[in-house]
């Protein structure tokens, strides 16, 4: 919004992937899209491996949100930790573009960030020790994360309201294998 960083995905060389394809390389050993963050200022440019997504508010500055799925080597290699993936989740960074900081959420789903109001709500399928299935919210003028619902089940079509104070979403909280369900 005030034009200090460019924000861009840089994907992989397409006759590269061709080729890596043709030699029947598995999909996990493809390489993936980069983020790149352009400062205007400071003529620089910093690169981020393995981007699921990333997202820009519309009308307020200074941050990024991304989702990716971080290096095995730089991912930490605990025995009980779940992996990450499409199922489980990846890594959600909140970054500020003025200084450079940033808040990392972990096995998150899918993201939104509101349009005018400085909100962003995950939904995750929780880390098992202190943060459990459900959508969370993320002030990020105060950096208060709070739980807004938290309960097994899928969690879809996160929508904040323009200036980030009201949050919708979908909710399947049935954990039943029935054919037929109801919504409310």
């Amino acid at each position: 919004n005030n034009s200090k960083h460019l924000v861009f995905k840089i994907s992989p060389d397409f006759y590269e992937q061709r080729d890596l394809k043709r030699k029947k390389t598995k999909d996990k050993d493809l390489p993936g899209d980069t983020l790149a963050i352009y400062s205007i200022a400071t003529k620089s440019i910093h690169k981020i491996a393995g981007l699921k997504s990333f997202k820009v508010p519309e009308k307020w500055d200074n941050y990024i949100a991304y989702l990716y799925e971080p290096a095995p080597d730089t991912a930490k290699a605990k025995k009980k930790e779940k992996k990450r993936s499409k199922q489980n989740g990846y890594d959600l960074v909140v970054r500020n573009l003025s200084d450079r900081s940033e808040v990392t959420f972990s096995y998150v789903l899918d993201y939104e960030i509101a349009e005018e109001g400085a909100a962003l709500a995950i939904t995750t399928t929780g880390n098992d020790s202190t943060i459990t299935k459900g959508v969370y919210s993320f002030d990020f003028s105060t950096q208060n994360f709070k739980p807004v619902f938290r309960a097994k089940g899928e969690y879809s079509q996160l929508a904040w309201d323009k200036i980030g104070k009201q949050l919708a979403f979908i909710s399947d909280t049935d954990t039943t294998k029935a054919l037929q369900r109801d919504f409310h």
